[in-house]
């Protein structure tokens, strides 16, 4: 884990049963999307979480919640999807 201050973490992305239902929910809340142009179904859900095609790939959490996702993709681009609190966006990439 990653801390970018007191309230903020960077949980490396390792498809445990909880970290999924995090995606999937925040997927479901995106009203943007860049790769996907329809929902994914929980199983596809799964099968991307666990076989990603990212070089790295974290949850970016609160104390208790999952808040977006940062990722490096294998063109060493950087992504970064937030569903919520974005004034933390300058903090993660300074992390990241």
């Amino acid at each position: 884990m990653i801390f970018i201050d007191n309230t903020i973490i960077l949980e490396k992305t390792n498809g445990t049963d909880g970290q999924i239902r995090g995606l999937y929910d925040m997927l479901i809340k995106r009203t943007y999307n860049i790769s996907n142009t329809t929902l994914l179904s929980i199983e596809e859900n799964i099968y991307f979480a666990q076989d990603h095609p990212y070089r790295t790939w974290y949850l970016i959490r609160d104390y208790f919640n999952y808040i977006g996702t940062a990722c490096l993709m294998m063109s060493n681009c950087v992504g970064i999807n937030l569903i919520t609190n974005f004034k933390m966006f300058s903090k993660i990439i300074e992390k990241y």
